[in-house]
């Protein structure tokens, strides 16, 4: 077995399984080599999906569920960090940041899907924004 170089030993990693070179093989190279889904409280997967190829409005054209004080929606993003999609939705809806509520931090360097809502006061200024390695989905009351 060959010893691992200092970075990987401080890391845990002490031999490789092998004495052959290695490839040069390179991981995590692209935002697309890290997908981060969401399970949530049902056990359910937020699933990732292709994105589309240009921005579009975000039109909530069918919100289901009952009207209430607040949509729930899936937020995919790429190359951006929660709190950044939450700073710039606030922004569009003209929104106190703390309105848009999510749970937990998702990797910037990644493409990433998980649920957020915002007030259902501004489900109408949804379909006026245009938004960039960002995409909403699945609206409905909450």
């Amino acid at each position: 077995m060959q010893p691992a170089l200092p970075f990987e030993q401080r890391l845990g990693m002490r031999f490789y399984s092998t004495d052959s070179p290695g490839t040069g093989g390179k991981l995590k190279e692209r935002y697309e080599d890290f997908i981060v889904e969401e399970i949530n409280m049902e056990k359910e997967v937020i699933e990732v999906q292709p994105f589309r190829d240009e921005a579009v409005p975000q039109k909530p054209a069918l919100v289901s569920g009952e009207k209430d004080r607040f949509i729930c929606f899936t937020m995919q993003k790429i190359g951006l960090g929660t709190t950044d999609v939450a700073r710039i939705l606030a922004s569009s809806l003209s929104l106190p940041w703390q309105m848009v509520s999510y749970a937990g931090l998702k990797d910037k360097r990644a493409i990433t899907a998980q649920a957020m809502s915002i007030p259902a006061s501004s489900a109408e200024d949804l379909s006026e924004i245009e938004l960039h390695n960002i995409e909403l989905r699945d609206f409905e009351y909450c």
